[in-house]
């Protein structure tokens, strides 16, 4: 059957513009260029192949600078025996082209970990790493000479999970996890801020747990309080319980007032590795309901703007839990971004125990979560995902485990987001 239409000049021309629009919005939300594949069947779907950044490398953050470039920083193996871990990056220019060569943040014989990294509203980058016994800073120009200032030291004890944000102002917040200095040595969460680009600290104990608190997140909200979270152990006789936390230090001149620690996890009593993410003055959170190996959930809460209350935690994971290998890492982690407007929560696991984990993503549109996508297939241990929006589109690095402590690499991918555009119709 043979249709006809019948187009006016003014039609044709609107026709033509629309067309063109679509066209420009497609090229400008285009993923940065990569130097090429690195692996053809690593990624599914809408994901671009991946590109990889780093050879025996662990722990992998991006973030993306207010003026358009992108970094990606993670922990170097620079000893064949992973014994010496130093803190490195690569940026991608705001210009596009490729990716910078990996460069040392801090250069040095002791083995560093738990490296992050954030933007002030300069774009400059500020990096966050920890030693066994200290917690380390250095602003972006200071890369190049090693330099470097110590954020915490706790003498001969352990230091844990540093993070890292910065609030409009460009006060830093990092808070990690201190070993009491005492016989018994329990973990307590300790917050320090700083007015002066890194120069000088101001340090908070938040906890006083006779156990354990640990994995702490921050964030900072719109009107520059500071939100916190971790998980805390409680013994209570032959039970024990694992619950989020959380405290919020409202901004009061240049000091600020901490609320008391209040539970946020619900009826979750095995709640761990939580995940904290400020979008104006909402806050996001997620965490990890870790019921065994083989059997881990994903839960979101969230306080609206205006409010001190958080919503009830909800599993959106459903009646799909993932399981952990028990080798590196051991607990399933998430990590959110928002892009368009709605919120995209990445973790990994496998529906399996014993076979390869693989990168998830779950989207919340308006107040419904829709199911999970499969970003990475599962040829591969694929782990610790971190993700951003940047030109509307999600950009992610992840780790993939080829030798378990011994050949991690990180690799980088990105995906356009759906663009809805009006369809117009003219007389």
């Amino acid at each position: 059957m043979l249709f006809r239409f019948r187009t006016s000049f003014r039609q044709a021309v609107w026709l033509s513009l629309c067309t063109s629009l679509m066209l420009l919005l497609l090229t400008v939300s285009r993923p940065p260029a990569a130097a090429g594949p690195d692996s053809a069947q690593a990624t599914v779907g809408r994901w671009s192949a991946p590109q990889q950044l780093a050879n025996s490398a662990y722990g992998p953050i991006i973030r993306s600078a207010p003026n358009g470039a992108l970094l990606v920083i993670y922990g170097q193996a620079t000893m064949s025996t992973n014994s010496q871990i130093n803190p490195y990056y690569r940026m991608l220019p705001a210009s596009g082209g490729s990716w910078t060569a990996a460069a040392p943040i801090r250069s040095s014989a002791d083995n560093f970990s738990q490296v992050t990294a954030e933007f002030d509203s300069s774009s400059k980058a500020h990096a966050v790493w920890r030693s066994d016994h200290a917690v380390f800073h250095a602003q972006q120009d200071q890369w190049a000479t090693n330099q470097f200032v110590t954020v915490f030291d706790n003498g001969g004890y352990r230091v844990f999970d540093p993070d890292l944000a910065i609030g409009s102002d460009n006060v830093l917040h990092v808070v990690a996890t201190l070993q009491d200095q005492t016989v018994t040595r329990p973990e307590n969460i300790h917050h320090a801020y700083s007015t002066n680009n890194g120069i000088s600290w101001t340090r908070t104990k938040l906890t006083t747990n006779s156990d354990q608190s640990k994995s702490p997140a921050v964030a900072v909200d719109a009107n520059g309080n500071i939100h916190v979270v971790w998980e805390e152990w409680r013994i209570e006789g032959d039970d024990y319980d694992y619950e989020i936390y959380h405290r919020t230090g409202t901004k009061s001149g240049g000091s600020y007032n901490w609320n008391m620690a209040q539970v946020i996890s619900g009826s979750v009593l095995n709640a761990r590795q939580p995940a904290l993410l400020a979008q104006g003055n909402t806050l996001h959170l997620t965490f990890t309901n870790l019921v065994s190996d083989s059997e881990q959930y994903v839960y979101y809460l969230r306080r609206p703007a205006g409010s001190t209350t958080w919503t009830a935690p909800v599993d959106i994971t459903g009646a799909a839990p993932l399981a952990v290998n028990t080798n590196a890492p051991f607990y399933l982690v998430s990590n959110m971004a928002i892009c368009q407007g709605n919120l995209h929560t990445f973790y990994y696991g496998s529906p399996m125990f014993d076979t390869n984990e693989q990168v998830y993503l779950q989207q919340r549109q308006t107040t419904v979560w829709q199911s999970r996508e499969l970003v990475t297939d599962s040829s591969a241990r694929r782990v610790r995902p971190s993700a951003v929006c940047h030109n509307n589109a999600l950009h992610l690095v992840y780790e993939e485990i080829v030798i378990p402590n011994v050949n991690h690499q990180i690799y980088f991918t990105a995906a356009l987001e759906q663009l809805y555009l009006p369809i117009i119709v003219r007389n």
